[in-house]
């Protein structure tokens, strides 16, 4: 099963659906431009990236490891390694 997206340093939880704390950079949302992953989690748009390359990701490629961190369709599948 698939968890909640995370930071290089662990599981991310879900931020509250007005204001809250990017859960990538511990920043607040503000008014940027925000992310809803399908775990539940909100981020700042230019937070969703891969851990391994920093690509930007888009709802339909990306996934998430054991431990919740985001990757890209191509490293996703050596995290899981």
């Amino acid at each position: 099963a698939m968890s909640r997206p995370a930071a290089a340093t662990g599981p991310v939880p879900p931020a509250p659906a007005s204001g809250g704390v990017c859960p990538v950079c511990n920043l607040e949302l503000g008014s940027e431009p925000r992310v809803c992953t399908r775990e539940g989690a909100t981020l700042h748009a230019v937070c969703f990236v891969c851990t391994t390359c920093q690509c930007a990701l888009t709802a339909a490629s990306y996934g998430v490891d054991l431990n919740g961190r985001l990757y890209c369709p191509c490293h996703l599948r050596s995290a899981r390694r």
